[in-house]
């Protein structure tokens, strides 16, 4: 089709007339050859106006890409174009967190069966997903599966790998629960699972220390202080200071498991949900001490 620019025409100095253009690079209004604009007219001038601004609308947008599509953000549904690599790159956190995939499948597990159990969702599709689930934490666990930076983080991994091997189910799964309680519960149950290992360690080298203490019974070893022997010691008495040191530290551990050790899920994105969910029975599934008293 045969562009065309508004031009002056050499035989009047009121008036402007229409002409062709040929230019790959510049959009131009498409309007019939034979029509003119006077200046002497305010509507004419009022046309030209809106003639101008059109054109240069279509000059300033940018030509369509030919890039592929990439997946849609779970949070970019209002956005036209799709994030840059450099973004993704810099924003994604699956490098890392990657590390909590055994607690969100937990997680995952008890909500659908709890939905399954209040009713908001059918029985067959709480055993697809958990079936799911199951297949996914194998292929981890195995090395088989594919952790795509594009997904961001380890939950948006698991749900979309998830939706792709069991379909329209998956989709319930985040019925009454929000990104924001499940990231929560996540951080609570890894947290948990490391405090516990922890003082599984602890406890090992305080019983090694005992043994050692009983083996070495009367044996009489230098004291050090400022780097300098300062008295003779019992080599029982320094070997069981420290486990005391260590009991210390796991008093310490265990108090910070008994203060995390409440279920966010049921919170949602801020204040709860209206659907009769059962937050106790995720909480006691998880094996949490209670659901948190305040969603807030």
């Amino acid at each position: 089709m045969e562009s065309l620019l508004l031009s002056s025409p050499a035989s009047s100095s009121s008036s402007l007339s229409i002409s062709p253009i040929s230019s790959p690079t510049k959009h131009a209004l498409i309007l019939p050859k034979s029509q003119n604009l006077s200046f002497s007219s305010p509507n004419s001038i009022a046309r030209l106006a809106l003639l101008t601004c059109a054109a240069q609308q279509m000059n300033n947008s940018p030509p369509p890409s030919t890039a592929a599509a990439k997946e849609v953000k779970l949070w970019g549904g209002r956005f036209e174009e799709s994030v840059t690599d450099a973004v993704e790159k810099f924003t994604e956190s699956i490098s890392f967190d990657k590390a909590l995939y055994k607690q969100d499948i937990m997680g995952s597990k008890a909500h659908a069966s709890m939905l399954a159990k209040q009713g908001l969702m059918s029985d067959s599709d709480r055993d697809t997903i958990l079936k799911g689930l199951e297949e996914i934490e194998r292929q981890i666990e195995a090395g088989e599966f594919l952790w795509r930076t594009d997904r961001e983080d380890v939950h948006m991994n698991i749900e979309a790998a998830l939706t792709d091997l069991v379909g329209e189910p998956a989709k319930k799964l985040h019925t009454a629960r929000s990104r924001n309680d499940q990231v929560a519960t996540d951080f609570r149950l890894w947290c948990r699972d490391a405090i516990d290992s922890i003082i599984s360690r602890i406890r090992n080298l305080q019983t090694a220390l005992v043994k050692l203490a009983l083996q070495n019974e009367g044996l009489i070893v230098p004291g050090y202080t400022h780097l300098q022997r300062a008295q003779p010691v019992l080599l029982q008495h320094l070997l069981l200071a420290y486990v005391e040191q260590l009991e210390r530290d796991a008093g310490r551990l265990l108090d910070c498991r008994a203060r995390l050790n409440f279920c966010p899920l049921g919170a949602c994105a801020l204040a709860g949900t209206g659907l009769p969910i059962d937050r106790f029975m995720t909480s006691d599934s998880l094996g949490f001490a209670a659901p948190m008293r305040n969603r807030y």
